[in-house]
């Protein structure tokens, strides 16, 4: 009876490492995980920099874009007079 507890004492030890063995393994892939979602939220605020930069870009071309229209009109009219 002792040795059938101390072989079964012996199968929880064995148990318990594993589980603890697989415990790190979660651990270790749950940091990896965290790192990958950083580098992904990174990159998302640095897209959103980037798109919003572009905006403010097309924004100041349509600027442009209309003042010269405006002035072309403003000279074709004074030319026609």
């Amino acid at each position: 009876m002792i040795e059938e507890a101390m072989h079964t004492t012996e199968q929880g030890v064995q148990l318990s490492s594993n589980v603890a063995g697989n415990l790190g393994d979660i651990v270790e892939k749950v940091r990896l995980v965290a790192v990958l979602i950083a580098e992904v939220a990174n990159a998302s605020a640095e897209q959103s920099s980037g798109l919003g930069q572009m905006t403010e870009s097309v924004g100041k071309m349509d600027a442009v874009v209309q003042s010269n229209a405006a002035s072309s009109r403003g000279r074709s009219v004074g030319g026609v007079v």
